[in-house]
C-alpha cells in the first residue's frame, strides 16, 4: 500500500510538472523568435565595422573629443598624397556620422544638441571631399564606386537620425537636419550624375551583404532618394530599385510564419519619413518584381502602417496636427496612398486645410501619370485609383497614349542578309 502510494504521489507530480513547464517553455520560443528578428536587423545596422573605421572613443560634449579632433586635423595637415587626403577625409566623415548615430542612441535632450556638432563637421568634410575629387577626375574615377556605397549608409543613418529626432528637438533643427540630408544626397548626385543608374546598381551590389531582408533598407533608402534628386533622375532611381526587389525576392522565396514576423517587424524598423515609409511599403505590396505573398504580406504591413498613422494624427494636439499636415505640402511625395490617407482623416477644424492638400497631391499624381510609360505601373496607379474618377480618366487617356505611340512607331530597320 506504501508503494502505491508513493507511486501514485509520484505520477501526481510529474503531472503536475509537465503543466507547469509546458507553458514556459513556449514563452521561451517566442522570445526567442523575438530575438531573433531583432538580430536580423541588427546585423544590417551600420556600424564602426560597416564603415571600415574604428570604434569612436569619444563624443561630441566630452573632454578627450576635442585631442581627438587635434589629431585628426594633424594628421590630415601632414599628409601630401592626394589619395590618401581624400582618404583620410572619407574616413573622418564616416566617424562624425557615426558619433551623430551613437549620440542619437542616448536619447537625451543634450545629446540631441550635440548632434548638430557632429554632423556640421561631418558636412564640412564632404564638403572637401567632393571639391578634392572635382579637382582630380583621374581620383574621382578610382574611388566613386566604394564612395557611392557608403552613400547609401550615410543616407540611411541620416534618415535614422532625423526620425529618432524628430520629436526631441526643435522644428528650426529639425529643418537643418532634412535641409542637410538633401544637400548630402544632391552633393553626391552632381559628383557623377550621368553615370547615376550604374552608380546606383553597384552600390546596392555591394550593399548586399548582411541579413535576407537587407535589400529592404536599400529600397526605402532609393525612395527618399526619389524625393530628393531632380527629376530626370527618377527612372534611374526606378531601375536601381526594381534590380534591389529582384535582389530581395531571390531571397524570399519561399516565406514561413516566422519570416512574415521577421519581415514586418523590420519593416517597422526601417527608419524614414512617415510618408516616405507609407508610400514605400505601397509600393512593395503593387511591385510587379516581388512574389504575392511578399506582395500580400506587404499589403497587410501597409494598412497596419495607415491605421497607426492616423491614429497617431488623431492623438495630436492641435500645433502638432498643423506639423503632421505639413507633410503633404510637398508635391514630390505624392502617391495614391497619401490621397487615400487625407480621404479617410476625420478632422472637421483641418477640413479646408485637407482638401487643399488633397489637390496638392492629385496634382503631383497627375504629373506622375503624365511621366509614365509603363504600361505596368499605369495599371497599378488605376488599381490605387478606384475611387477618383478625374485621376482615373487620365491614367486611361494615357495608356491610350502610350498604345498610340507604339502603334506609330516605324518598324526596325531589317538587317541587309549577306546571302543575297
Amino acid at each position: 500500500m506504501k508503494l502505491l502510494k508513493i507511486f501514485s504521489l509520484a505520477i501526481i507530480i510529474s503531472l503536475l510538472a509537465g503543466f507547469v513547464f509546458t507553458p514556459i517553455k513556449a514563452q521561451e520560443t517566442n522570445s526567442e523568435e523575438l530575438a531573433n528578428i531583432l538580430v536580423e536587423f541588427e546585423a544590417d545596422e551600420i556600424d564602426a565595422k560597416a564603415l571600415n573605421i574604428e570604434e569612436p572613443d569619444a563624443l561630441p560634449g566630452e573632454f578627450k573629443y576635442n585631442w581627438q579632433i587635434f589629431k585628426e586635423n594633424t594628421g590630415l595637415f601632414f599628409t601630401f598624397d592626394k589619395e590618401k587626403k581624400i582618404k583620410k577625409l572619407e574616413k573622418i566623415s564616416n566617424r562624425r556620422l557615426l558619433e551623430a548615430k551613437k549620440l542619437t542612441e542616448t536619447g537625451t535632450a543634450n545629446a540631441a544638441n550635440r548632434v548638430e556638432d557632429a554632423l556640421k563637421r561631418y558636412e564640412e568634410a564632404r564638403k572637401k571631399i567632393r571639391v578634392r575629387l572635382e579637382a582630380n577626375p583621374e581620383l574621382k574615377d578610382k574611388l566613386l564606386e566604394k564612395f557611392d556605397t557608403n552613400q547609401l549608409k550615410h543616407q540611411q543613418v541620416l534618415s535614422t537620425v532625423t526620425e529618432k529626432l524628430r520629436n526631441k528637438i526643435s522644428e528650426d533643427k529639425l529643418k537643418k537636419l532634412e535641409n542637410l540630408k538633401k544637400a548630402n544626397a544632391l552633393r553626391w548626385y552632381n559628383t557623377n550624375k550621368d553615370d547615376i543608374q550604374v552608380r546606383l546598381e553597384k552600390a546596392i551590389d555591394n550593399n548586399s551583404v548582411g541579413s535576407k531582408f537587407k535589400q529592404l533598407k536599400n529600397i526605402a533608402t532609393l525612395e527618399e532618394l526619389g524625393e530628393i534628386l531632380p527629376e530626370e533622375a527618377k527612372d534611374k532611381i526606378e531601375a536601381a530599385r526594381a534590380l534591389a526587389e529582384e535582389k530581395l525576392t531571390n531571397k524570399l522565396e519561399n516565406l514561413d510564419t516566422v519570416d512574415k514576423e521577421k519581415f514586418e517587424k523590420y519593416i517597422n524598423n526601417i527608419k524614414v519619413p512617415e510618408l516616405t515609409k507609407q508610400k514605400f511599403i505601397s509600393n512593395l505590396k503593387d511591385s510587379n518584381k516581388l512574389s504575392p505573398a511578399i506582395k500580400e504580406k506587404a499589403k497587410n504591413i501597409f494598412n497596419n502602417y495607415s491605421n497607426t498613422l492616423r491614429d497617431k494624427f488623431e492623438n495630436l494636439d492641435a500645433a502638432g496636427k498643423k506639423r503632421f499636415l505639413n507633410q503633404f505640402e510637398n508635391k514630390l511625395r505624392s502617391h495614391p496612398a497619401n490621397i487615400q490617407f487625407l480621404e479617410n482623416l476625420d478632422s472637421p477644424e483641418n477640413k479646408e486645410r485637407i482638401k487643399n492638400l488633397l489637390e496638392t497631391q492629385a496634382e503631383g499624381v497627375k504629373a506622375k501619370i503624365q511621366k509614365t510609360t509603363d504600361p505596368a505601373k499605369l495599371r497599378s496607379l488605376e488599381q490605387n485609383l478606384k475611387n477618383y474618377p478625374a485621376l482615373r480618366r487620365q491614367i486611361q487617356q494615357r495608356q491610350t497614349e502610350i498604345r498610340t505611340e507604339t502603334y506609330l512607331m516605324p518598324a526596325p530597320e531589317l538587317s541587309p542578309n549577306p546571302s543575297q
